[in-house]
């Protein structure tokens, strides 16, 4: 195998990783507040999870955090913090 091929898979892996968390964490969302969000709304930097939605969606977002944390937790099986 190429060298600079073995190198760039471990990208592919981490960039299929990332959408991957980000498919999980709109559909855990959803399930929560039955409310519709995609993959493409949702952005992961660092540690933070951004969501790019409507001043409604926010608002229920803040109101059922604690739901969604602990959806959240099942589906990633990690500790969840929402501040």
């Amino acid at each position: 195998m190429n060298p600079l091929t073995a190198y760039l898979e471990k990208f592919r892996v981490l960039l299929n990783d990332g959408a991957e968390k980000k498919r999980i964490i709109a559909e855990a969302i959803t399930e929560t507040l039955k409310f519709p969000l995609t993959a493409e709304q949702v952005t992961i930097k660092g540690e933070t999870i951004y969501i790019s939605s409507t001043p409604a969606m926010k608002n229920e977002l803040f109101m059922h955090r604690k739901s969604i944390s602990i959806g959240l937790e099942k589906a990633l099986k990690q500790k969840v913090v929402i501040r």
